[in-house]
């Protein structure tokens, strides 16, 4: 009697799994139709024959243990990123600002999302992160960022997707070094990666970081709705592109938000400790016990 309960059970089992391997055969078709035609469209698009280039603005000094990176989006050329870089600096009190410029396009942006393979453009990005990170930390700076060394790492638009890229070739130590701030992104970053800090900053009314993520949870299945996301403007807002620049006004606000936080972060190492008060003289010992021994001969 066993083998037929057995052969039972197991068409009992059958019969109750048949909807999800249906199903998961469905969107395994979907999958693979998406890949196909998000491949013919990556191969439409021409990809740019700029080549990545690294730089830096400003002079000043924002916290001694600190470094403020900034990475493009698409279809910026080499000097509106420097020109990005100029205005975080002026935000950031004149601080140094390293920018790293990617000439990014569609094609380079697609594949980076659906194909998941390195191109010369992330390669570039980890090659100067890594860089970033060897730097040596500033000595004798007035003030400093609590725990330890920082590199902040600002993203806009397909800038997102290169440092996404490269995540998994950063080891855990290097990311525990870095805080995210994602603007407009084309991915959406996860805790779960142990970076120091991360900050999806996104607005209603751009489509690029939603368009983005419904392709990695087509093709990828990705669970993009447990990410932290910092909405800026109002839900409401029309959905449009002029949202999406790195200079509109819900971004920049946003950016200077972040530099307000960070102000309040900032450990002054320059600071005269607070006067102490003088301990108070010591009183002599009178106790009962002491007066009567000086009573006893030999004593004192």
């Amino acid at each position: 009697m066993a083998q037929p309960v057995g052969a039972f059970r197991r068409a009992c089992l059958s019969i109750y799994n048949a909807p999800y391997a249906v199903a998961q055969s469905i969107a395994q078709s979907y999958r693979s139709l998406t890949h196909k035609v998000v491949t013919l469209a990556s191969r439409i698009f021409p990809i740019s024959k700029e080549t990545p280039a690294a730089g830096s603005v400003g002079s000043g000094l924002y916290a001694g243990n600190a470094r403020i990176v900034f990475v493009n989006g698409v279809g910026a050329t080499e000097k509106r990123c420097r020109e990005a870089a100029e205005k975080i600096s002026d935000l950031f009190n004149s601080t140094t600002v390293h920018y790293t410029f990617l000439p990014l396009c569609y094609t380079s942006v697609i594949r980076s999302i659906v194909h998941r393979r390195p191109s010369r453009e992330s390669e570039f990005l980890l090659e100067t992160v890594r860089e970033h990170l060897k730097a040596p930390t500033a000595q004798n700076a007035p003030q400093t960022l609590p725990g330890g060394k920082r590199i902040i790492v600002i993203l806009h638009s397909g800038g997102g997707a290169m440092m996404a890229a490269i995540q998994g070739q950063l080891t855990r130590d290097e990311r525990q070094q870095i805080d995210i701030i994602a603007l407009g992104s084309a991915h959406l970053f996860s805790r779960h990666r142990r970076y120091h800090a991360v900050y999806n900053i996104v607005s209603p009314g751009d489509p690029v970081p939603y368009l983005c993520s419904l392709i990695r949870q087509v093709v990828h299945n990705a669970k993009e709705f447990f990410k932290p996301i910092h909405i800026v403007g109002s839900p409401v807002d029309k959905v449009t592109m002029s949202r999406h620049g790195f200079f509109g006004e819900l971004y920049q606000q946003a950016l200077e938000e972040r530099k307000e936080a960070y102000d309040k972060e900032i450990i002054s190492t320059t600071a005269p400790l607070p006067n102490q008060p003088e301990a108070p003289p010591k009183k002599p010992n009178t106790s009962l016990f002491l007066r009567l021994r000086k009573l006893i001969p030999g004593r004192s």
